[in-house]
């Protein structure tokens, strides 16, 4: 590959490699001012690598820019693709914005079948565009959320048939939501969607009046899952009506999937102990109630 020094009244012409990042790479105020810079990419048809470097160096004063020539099958697409990603050098931290620019362009291009060369360069062991594909086919309001960080791919691509309001409806809840609350909150206002058969007016309805609740994950768990909910309350009420005030504590296992509850107590002299006895006892006296909440 040659190298020469271009004006840069020269460098107007860019190819669309050049102008598809979001957020480039781009040299420190140090390295202008000592003008180590690295050069740029340009082929017959234009400039490949980096539009926003060469905007970079006109602002700061430059009236001319080192380039590397790219010639012969060094200027076929698939080449000058692989050279600007190169150059870029953000493997594993494109946005997703970029990574379905990089889609495009290899679609327009006719180089999906070259993606193996290509898409380790944008994320270090994938070797195609499916994920960049799934992306692109989410609607809108989970795009955003897959763009923002607010939720991983794999999580909306399998709430992906809520109705986009409600993912807009979770997205922008207006009180502070953990990556987890809002992923666990999806997907069972998906199965919920499911179960019910809703439309999009009934759940827009459903996960509003969910996500109103003070405890918007609570709500919808409860929703999600009635009959445990269900025998969580009955469990917790017969618990508080025998031992409130007793010093004894009776839990049951996750989800009542098991076949055994677990007693403990402390005391520190001989008369809580004696209490902690008397509510014992009193709990062997009601023992099938609690055991018939088990598996």
């Amino acid at each position: 590959m040659k190298r020469a020094v271009y004006p840069v009244s020269a460098l107007k012409r860019r190819l669309p490699e050049a102008e598809i990042w979001e957020e480039p790479s781009l040299p420190s105020e140090g390295a202008l001012r000592r003008g180590v810079v690295p050069p740029l990419l340009w082929a017959p048809d234009g400039l490949v690598w980096s539009g926003a470097l060469c905007d970079r160096l006109r602002e700061a004063g430059w009236k001319e820019i080192p380039v590397v020539l790219l010639e012969g099958e060094e200027a076929r697409p698939l080449n000058r693709i692989t050279a600007a990603l190169e150059c870029e050098n953000r493997a594993g931290a494109y946005t997703w914005e970029e990574q379905a620019r990089i889609y495009e362009l290899c679609r327009t291009y006719g180089l999906l079948e070259e993606a193996e060369r290509i898409v380790p360069l944008v994320v270090p062991g994938k070797r195609d565009f499916s994920h960049v594909e799934r992306y692109l086919s989410l609607p809108a309001s989970f795009r955003e959320m897959v763009r923002e960080g607010k939720v991983d791919l794999k999580t909306a691509w399998e709430v992906r048939d809520l109705p986009d309001p409600v993912g807009g409806l979770v997205s922008y809840y207006p009180h502070r939501m953990t990556f987890s609350e809002r992923r666990q909150i999806l997907v069972m206002l998906a199965e919920i969607v499911r179960r019910e058969g809703l439309d999009e007016r009934a759940a827009m309805h459903r996960a509003g009046e969910l996500l109103a609740s003070p405890k918007p994950l609570e709500a919808v768990w409860r929703a999600r899952f009635p009959r445990l909910a269900g025998m969580e309350d009955s469990f917790a009420a017969s618990r508080r009506r025998l031992l409130d005030g007793t010093g004894v504590a009776l839990e049951a296992p996750p989800g009542f999937e098991g076949h055994s509850l677990r007693v403990s107590f402390r005391f520190s002299s001989r008369t809580e102990f004696g209490r902690r006895m008397k509510a014992l006892s009193k709990l062997e006296e009601h023992l099938d109630e609690f055991l018939s909440f088990l598996g």
